[in-house]
């Protein structure tokens, strides 16, 4: 089914493995439109990221940030340049808190979102593999949630520090975009069994058309709609990749 679509993609080329994760999460949302009933269920990631993001920013600017400025900023601008880079650091440290909550958003929710996610990462397996999975029960969807901690923290490790580091943090939104789409590519994986170690390279190996899925979810604002549903292109691309290494 997938596999035959994007046969023309087989061969490895960067641009080619970009377009097919782009072009994934579009067939996603087709299988949406055909599957309301899962549509319906990730409503609720969509409203708990909304809120923890309108609530944890709101009360960060209001009250700590002015605070957190000074305290990274050491001098206090008396001349015209000097007040031009204030302001500049400035800008950028409201940039940087906003890409760091958004990041710390979804690691969040999709913890405490992966039993809605499995379920319909599972759904979508079903109707497109040619071998069935078998049912996972909600408490088995609960234990996901432990190899999730798991990653969500390693995710972080590697975001906090290419996101504060000089130089190397111009490559912060390529990193963002790969690891919001392995969020989603993931859990056909993790259903399998597979273990963290093998995880991770398979995602590297596909990093290209994982990127391209990610492209989806990088804009702030806009990503707390296209991250819940990005899950139905995340376990086509996994399924894809798995039925053809």
């Amino acid at each position: 089914m997938i596999g035959k679509k994007y046969f023309f993609l087989s061969n490895f080329n960067p641009f080619r493995e970009f377009l097919l994760g782009f072009s994934v999460f579009i067939d996603g949302l087709r299988w949406l439109r055909q599957n309301p009933s899962c549509l319906l269920l990730l409503f609720f990631p969509i409203v708990l990221s909304f809120s923890i993001v309108a609530f944890a920013l709101g009360i960060f600017f209001s009250n700590y940030f002015e605070s957190f400025v000074a305290t990274l900023i050491f001098f206090t601008p008396d001349t015209w340049w000097t007040t031009a880079l204030f302001y500049l650091i400035k800008f950028i440290l409201s940039v940087a808190v906003v890409i760091l909550a958004f990041l710390v958003q979804v690691l969040l929710v999709n913890i405490l979102s992966s039993p809605i996610y499995e379920y319909v990462s599972l759904q979508v397996e079903k109707s497109i593999s040619d071998k069935q999975p078998e049912d996972f029960t909600f408490w088995q969807s609960l234990k996901l949630m432990k190899e999730e901690i798991k990653k969500s923290f390693f995710i972080l490790f590697c975001s906090v520090i290419v996101l504060f580091i000089p130089g190397v943090n111009v490559l912060s939104p390529v990193l963002t975009c790969f690891f919001l789409a392995w969020e989603f590519y993931d859990f056909t994986l993790a259903r399998r069994a597979w273990l963290f170690n093998q995880r991770l390279p398979q995602a590297l190996k596909h990093f290209w058309s994982l990127l391209g899925l990610g492209i989806w979810m990088l804009l702030p604002l806009v990503q707390i709609v296209t991250m819940p549903l990005a899950v139905v292109g995340g376990t086509m691309l996994a399924i894809k990749h798995i039925k053809n290494p």
